[in-house]
């Protein structure tokens, strides 16, 4: 039985009142270096993958190690050491859907075995990936579906992306975007309209001093853009670009204070913009998380700090001891997870990874709301079969087929399913919702 869930929420305002007990993925003991290179990603069945690279002042090393996590944030399987593809932090859902970990706190490492800041998968499943090196260009790097390599290195870009970071989108269309910041001064994007053979290249914004851009594209293939500036004081920005590449919100400003360090930001399937940031690079004790809506058109002009917030800068973590790099993804419900680590700054001193969850609690400044949740039971008719069978108010959606030691062995859509299956059992999941999944079974 599939149970389909569709969540209907009227609101003024929302918040989220709860975030899950922190909890420990790993901890580095007299680790001998700054931080902890931590990146994060999650698949269409809400697994979350946390790596960490190896590498520091004494272990030469450009593996990680992977741990990952089920929606509860508890570590499921610990994979020490782990290499990926070609050390690229590359991992595999069970359909073989590519997945690459971003949001580095530093995206190098060996030469000859970069890790690189940034990277998306197309809808062939091969692998785009940005690097940024300071005071030598930007990078590209594509790889096939099966992780040889098409693209190794390739500069697009002869510049200085200071601290030596890049972030990478892709829309629907299968553009690619690279974002950096050049010089400490420039906002600058770069476009490939064919899956990364050229680019074109464009200055969005200049202002000193800027750094640490990141990039997202949504349903609409509109992109959306945070970064920071630190002239006066600190401030996050914010821009919005349609798919035709004119400007739909202008240069905006939602947050600022003393300090605002290395936003990492999300898209939800709603277009709002998920932001978890530190307020110092070092010696820091808060984490802040905060949501703008992607849903703005503005016509170019900017948009005001309320027009832009669906929720407030709110703190999420504090510690005495120091906290550092916070790193975001969404799972398939719409729910942000964040990894973090602990530990005073600096080398040979302990260092944790953390994990935290935001639970969603819907509320209206009116204290007027209407929820409803409406589920719909659906059933495959005939089951068992022996010819085909079909989901009964769900003909025209897209199933994935499994067998009984979870392999993935066909795609068929709901009005006709196991025409080419032969006798046995089998499960079937939703491709574009979240589902659990229908036992089927086939006979002579």
């Amino acid at each position: 039985m599939l149970v389909k869930q569709f969540i209907i929420l009227v609101l003024l305002s929302f918040t989220w009142a709860s975030w899950t007990p922190r909890k420990l993925i790993a901890n580095y003991p007299n680790w001998n270096n700054w931080w902890l290179n931590t990146r994060i990603g999650s698949d269409q069945f809400d697994t979350i993958y946390c790596a960490v690279a190896r590498y520091n002042y004494s272990q030469n090393d450009p593996e990680h190690d992977l741990y990952i996590l089920n929606n509860q944030g508890d570590t499921v399987r610990k994979i020490t050491p782990w290499h990926g593809y070609e050390y690229q932090p590359i991992v595999q859902d069970i359909e073989n859907n590519n997945i690459y970990l971003s949001q580095p706190t530093i995206g190098y490492s060996l030469s000859g075995n970069y890790h690189m800041d940034w990277g998306v998968t197309d809808d062939s499943n091969q692998i785009h990936t940005s690097r940024g090196a300071s005071g030598d260009g930007v990078y590209f790097t594509k790889l096939a579906a099966d992780g040889s390599r098409i693209f190794w290195n390739v500069k697009i870009y002869d510049g200085d992306p200071w601290s030596g970071k890049t972030c990478l989108a892709i829309d629907r269309r299968n553009y690619l975007y690279i974002t950096w910041g050049d010089d400490v001064q420039y906002l600058v994007c770069a476009k490939s309209t064919d899956r990364g053979l050229t680019w074109k290249i464009d200055t969005l914004w200049d202002e000193r001093v800027l750094s640490q851009p990141k990039i997202v594209s949504d349903t609409g293939n509109n992109l959306h853009i945070v970064w920071r500036t630190w002239t006066t004081g600190c401030q996050l920005h914010y821009m919005k670009l349609r798919a035709d590449g004119n400007y739909a919100v202008g240069n905006s400003i939602f947050a600022s204070g003393a300090e605002t360090w290395d936003p990492q930001i999300e898209i939800d399937q709603d277009n709002n913009i998920h932001i978890v940031y530190t307020t110092a690079a070092s010696n820091n004790q808060n984490i802040y998380y905060t949501v703008i809506t992607g849903n703005l058109d503005k016509n170019g002009e900017p948009a005001s700090d309320s027009e832009l917030t669906v929720i407030r800068d709110t703190l999420i973590q504090y510690d005495a001891i120091g906290l550092a790099y916070p790193k975001i993804t969404i799972d398939c419900q719409q729910r942000p997870h964040v990894i973090f680590e602990q530990g005073q700054y600096g080398c040979n001193t302990d260092k944790a990874v953390y994990h935290i969850r935001g639970d969603v609690a819907p509320s209206i400044k009116q204290d007027k709301i209407l929820c409803q949740n409406i589920k719909k039971t659906t059933k495959a008719i005939p089951n068992p079969f022996i010819r085909n069978t079909r989901i009964v108010g769900y003909e025209d959606d897209d199933f994935s087929i499994y067998n009984l030691s979870g392999k993935k062995v066909g795609v068929c859509q709901g009005a006709r399913i196991g025409d080419a299956l032969p006798a046995g059992v089998f499960f079937l999941k939703a491709k574009t919702w979240h589902s659990q999944s229908i036992r089927l079974v086939k006979i002579r």
